[in-house]
């Protein structure tokens, strides 16, 4: 077991097959909005090229005056952009896979590179391993900070690793400060780590300075000029240092770190949680603090970066990751001190031997369940308001359009030049903290709403779909008026300005609002349907991805009988929400209704590993009965039907005590029979009859028995 444990080709290999197996989803994972930071990029990224210079201030807005700024990642800008100008978003999966992929190389050379044969190779893949994961899930987003986590792994593993590789850090810098200028006090922060460490060597050993001593502090001095190697110059300077105390209320990733959250340890099916891998990391740099220090191996360097990284980490959430990376040669530190030797003195060779194949196969665990349940490929529709942006590219008006900022930087992605928005939430750098609120109240406070309508009299309105709260406000402005919607904002009009597309457009025959939350069962029920139906065709003509309206459409052309044009809706849903639960499951009606019930269940149970609700374990147990299946029919319903529920009606038990007659459960069914029985109302007429029937049933195996 020691011999497995230290050895070093089998703990490469496997380290290999993780790192193919990450790269593999990574390379199949969409482009996705946990955040529009990237389309805002993507649009500066487009106007540097139409005009030949970096954006200064608020281009796309319409508000006044323009905010001035520094746009500290223009370099960024133009890469995504032209990779997306190229490739298309599959050229923007393939640099984050790409840049995923050589931080990852970086950390295992880091940790791996000149160990020696009798390392202890499990516990350093190990930690190697929880690096991977906890970096990974940032790599979701195509935002600066991929680049800024990769050249800080390139700058220490060259300083503890490859000092003789020092000159290519000049270079790395300006390329850093380019991508993302902002973060230049980090840079400064190692660099600073290893000049003291360098002239303090040479102070105490009381030597003059050498040829490697220069080889080093050269490079590093040279770094520091990159800062100002910038379009930028020493505008720059003042950059990290805005306040960010407000933003810190409405911008998650600059929330504090609680301290409960250090204490939170979550495992669900052999993966743990994003926080519980860097609280175990934590305990470990922490644990690699104390031994180097009760050991005497600690460096100067190491202090000064970790010290750094601990006022990181309190200045919020979001630094966690950087305080990570800086606490790697601590780590490194502490594991060149490990023996296989001590796992002798606490573990038998069988625990040693469980332990270790369960500890290993957990990467594995976590990396299948974080990419379980992929979207739409190359680029996800979820979460944008890629309709309205095509609605108002089409009818092509032009005007200033009021938006809510967290979309912000989609929407100025797809309208600008011909429109312009209100904010994004390039705050507090670019936008103000005041902005940001004037932004948002006025979609909570009628005051406000009319103070930016006075000031600016917006051509179009655009409000989250679930915001009933708004729409119940701008019943006071009667110049606005619903004219398209999709699967996450609704449009509002000024019929004073765009006159012609309020009468075209308007929507006259349903609220989208009320639309957007309605149930599949109560849509199903909506009896003069056919002008609802007209207008949902009229704007899928514009939008055929809008995933409500073929919800619908899906219902009705099912309630005409028209199958195979109600099958194309719910494939649409499919095609662009291949990790909702709802295009299945509406497929799965479909076709149990036309009679197809092995395609209805296989449907369904699609849905299911999307949303395992009770729900969809009815339909299934329905179809298992219509197929006279009725021992499958009574194991699925009786799982999932909570017979004391007022959602359980006397008509679904009916299908549960009937199956429970066909498979001789004469003591359930019987039970089941009197507490349904007993809710039928006077006028359930049909179902009287049914109930009697089964009683009948029942009295005679009874009476007979």
């Amino acid at each position: 077991m020691i011999k497995f444990l230290k050895n070093q080709n089998i703990f490469i290999f496997y380290v290999a097959v993780l790192y193919a197996c990450v790269l593999y989803y990574l390379f199949q994972w969409p482009i996705a909005a946990g955040d529009t930071d990237l389309w805002y990029h993507l649009n500066s990224g487009r106007y540097f090229f139409e005009n030949g210079f970096i954006p200064k201030d608020s281009y796309f807005s319409f508000i006044q005056p323009p905010r001035e700024w520094v746009d500290y990642f223009w370099l960024f800008q133009v890469v995504v952009y032209k990779i997306y100008q190229f490739l298309d978003y599959y050229g923007l999966v393939f640099l984050r896979a790409t840049v995923f992929a050589t931080l990852s190389l970086f950390l295992f050379l880091f940790f791996f590179y000149r160990q020696g044969k009798e390392r202890f190779y499990f516990f350093i893949t190990i930690v190697f391993c929880l690096y991977v994961l906890l970096f990974m899930p940032r790599y979701y987003l195509v935002r600066p900070h991929i680049f800024t986590y990769l050249f800080m792994a390139m700058f220490l593993y060259i300083l503890e690793r490859r000092r003789e590789r020092s000159f290519f850090l000049p270079v790395i810098a300006v390329f850093w400060m380019n991508l993302h200028g902002i973060v230049y006090p980090l840079m400064l922060l190692i660099i600073a780590a290893y000049l003291i460490e360098t002239v303090y060597t040479i102070k105490r050993q009381k030597r003059k300075m050498e040829k490697s001593d220069l080889n080093i502090i050269v490079p590093l001095i040279l770094s520091m000029a990159a800062i100002y190697a910038t379009p930028h110059g020493s505008r720059i300077t003042w950059m990290p240092f805005v306040p960010t105390g407000f933003a810190s209320f409405y911008i998650q990733e600059l929330l504090p770190l609680s301290f409960a959250d250090l204490f939170t340890f979550n495992i669900i099916r052999f993966c743990p949680s994003l926080s519980t891998i860097f609280n175990i990391l934590l305990i470990l740099v922490i644990i690699s603090f104390i031994v180097v220090i009760c050991t005497k191996q600690v460096r100067i360097s190491h202090l000064i970066l970790f010290a750094g990284g601990i006022i990181l980490l309190l200045k919020g959430n979001r630094f966690k990751y950087e305080f990570m990376l800086l606490s790697m040669p601590l780590m490194r530190a502490m594991l060149a001190t490990l023996s296989p030797e001590y796992i002798k003195k606490f573990f038998p060779k069988p625990v040693n031997i469980i332990l270790a194949a369960c500890v290993l196969l957990i990467p594995f665990m976590c990396v299948k369940e974080i990419f379980s349940n992929s979207s739409r490929f190359p680029f996800s529709l979820r979460n944008l308001p890629h309709g309205i942006g095509v609605f108002l590219n089409k009818v092509n008006t032009g005007g200033a359009v009021l938006n809510y900022p967290d979309k912000g930087g989609y929407h100025q992605w797809m309208l600008y030049p011909r429109y312009k928005i209100f904010i994004d939430m390039e705050v507090p750098f670019l936008f103000t903290d005041e902005d940001f609120y004037i932004a948002t109240s006025a979609y909570k406070n009628k005051l406000f709403l009319q103070k930016l309508i006075d000031q600016y009299d917006p051509s179009y309105i655009t409000v989250p779909i679930k915001d009933t709260f708004f729409r119940d406000m701008m019943l006071s402005f009667k110049q606005y008026r619903v004219v398209f919607f999709d699967d996450c904002e609704v449009l509002y009009a000024n019929q004073n300005r765009q006159p012609d597309i309020v009468s075209i457009y308007a929507i006259k025959t349903f609220d989208p609002f009320n639309l957007a939350e309605t149930r599949i069962s109560t849509i199903k029920t909506i009896n003069d349907y056919t002008p609802i139906k007209n207008e949902l065709l009229k704007m899928a003509e514009i939008y055929p991805d809008n995933g409500i309206a073929n919800q619908c459409l899906a219902i009705f052309y099912s309630r005409e009988g028209r199958y195979d044009e109600a099958i194309g809706y719910t494939d649409n849903i499919i095609r662009n929400y291949p990790e909702s639960a709802t295009g299945y499951t509406l497929k799965g009606d479909i076709l149990q209704e036309m009679g197809r019930f092995n395609s209805a269940v296989e449907n369904y149970k699609m849905a299911l590993k999307r949303w395992d609700i009770a729900e969809i374990h009815r339909s299934i147990g329905m179809v298992y009965y219509k197929q006279k299946r009725f021992k499958d029919a009574y194991n699925t319903l009786v799982r999932t039907m909570d017979v004391y529920s007022s959602e359980t009606t006397y008509k679904d038990l009916y299908f549960l005590i009937d199956s429970a007659i066909r498979i001789g459960k004469k003591r359930e069914a019987e039970i089941l029979f009197r507490y349904a029985y007993q809710s039928i109302p006077p006028s359930g007429g049909e179902w009287l009859k049914r109930y009697g029937e089964l009683g009948i049933v029942m009295g005679q195996k009874i009476l007979h028995k």
